[in-house]
């Protein structure tokens, strides 16, 4: 596992990889990253005493700092 800007990167599948944010509210994001490109594919909140809409907006607020370390992972995976 990986570690970049606060996210925890796992790979799932060829090009599918989680990125779970490790602070507070804790979100989970998932990306299909290539070579050439970087896309979010799915949003998730799994931290537990916050009701569902809050985290979703929660989740929304930190997704621009997710790509930002999807960004940096392509570009230490593939140059």
């Amino acid at each position: 596992m990986e570690v970049i800007n606060g996210f925890a990167i796992e790979p799932s599948t060829a090009n599918l990889y989680l990125f779970r944010r490790m602070t507070h509210p804790r979100h989970l994001y998932i990306f299909e990253i290539t070579s050439k490109r970087v896309s979010l594919r799915a949003t998730f909140p799994y931290d537990s005493g916050i009701g569902r809409v809050a985290a979703l907006g929660d989740a929304k607020c930190a997704e621009k700092d997710a790509h930002k370390a999807a960004g940096e992972f392509r570009r230490l995976t593939f140059g």
